[in-house]
């Protein structure tokens, strides 16, 4: 999908079709796991404008009551803690539910993927992530 950067203007002309096709992709899911780098120490802009174009319009929004989890992974040692506490704030101003917990934050994820870097080969990461997985599933069972 291609977005423009969130603009009123533009808004009030209709939505473009990426925006369209995000909000349904959002309102047919019975829960979304946010999965995103970190950049200078915060969210990356094409997360904050996904979530800015999706939260419209602000009383209709397919955010609100929407089960959310977040994770991510980087270069860094602290994994994306920063970018998920960015994204956690802008969600729960949308009312959306983010899951507690677990939580994941791959740190020094270059160290953690096979040969040519396309699947996570670490085993104990590989484990977390499935708990993680399993977790979502069982805290989205509260909301339907």
């Amino acid at each position: 999908m291609r977005f423009l950067f969130f603009n009123q203007d533009v808004e009030a002309e209709g939505d473009p079709e990426s925006v369209q096709q995000l909000k349904e992709a959002i309102d047919e899911a019975d829960g979304v796991i946010v999965v995103s780098p970190e950049y200078n120490s915060g969210s990356p802009a094409v997360l904050k404008n996904a979530l800015d174009w999706a939260s419209r319009p602000a009383k209709g929004t397919v955010l609100k009551h929407k089960p959310f989890a977040l994770a991510g992974a980087s270069p860094g040692g602290a994994g994306t803690v920063q970018s998920q506490g960015q994204t956690r704030q802008t969600l729960l101003t949308l009312d959306a539910y983010i899951m507690p917990g677990p939580k994941i934050m791959v740190g020094s994820v270059h160290n953690k993927l096979n040969e040519d870097q396309s699947e996570i080969a670490d085993e104990a990461t590989i484990k977390r992530v499935e708990k993680f997985l399993g977790a979502f599933e069982e805290w989205m069972l509260h909301f339907k």
